[in-house]
């Protein structure tokens, strides 16, 4: 089982009020969730050169969970999933976390791995995966 008295855990909302998984029969483990930040501090980490992030939907909340690493510029490249189009709800849309990066001084560097929309077999992008590079980098690649 999930352990859902943590409330940083992003992963709440997937369980029900019997702290059950809401999908399906599956085999659940109890599993301790922590910030970026504290993994980093548990092992005297103190920068990262590329931080790569598929959470299926929560890419965002991990992010936000590194605020601290981002305000220090302490992470060089961040890598993550984001929607690219309306109609897919399932990922954090390409503008929020654009908007979130750049708050801490992170500017999009590329988008890579994109994947048209299957669902509806339109022919739009539902999602890619958005590249962004600290300011800190930006800074020493163009001195």
């Amino acid at each position: 089982k999930i352990d859902g008295s943590n409330i940083n855990n992003s992963i709440n909302s997937m369980l029900n009020d019997n702290n059950e998984l809401v999908s399906g029969n599956m085999i659940t483990e109890r599993i301790q969730v922590i910030s970026n930040l504290d993994f980093c501090k548990s092992l005297n980490i103190g920068y990262i050169d590329y931080l790569k992030i598929d959470t299926e939907g929560y890419d965002l909340e991990v992010i936000k969970g590194a605020s601290a690493l981002l305000a220090e510029q302490a992470i060089g490249f961040i890598e993550a999933e984001v929607s690219m189009n309306p109609g897919n709800t399932f990922h954090v849309s390409l503008e929020e976390v654009k908007n979130y990066m750049e708050q801490h001084n992170y500017f999009l560097f590329g988008l890579y791995e994109h994947v048209l929309e299957w669902k509806t077999a339109a022919p739009v992008l539902r999602r890619s995966n958005a590249f962004f590079i600290s300011s800190h980098l930006v800074k020493e690649y163009t001195n």
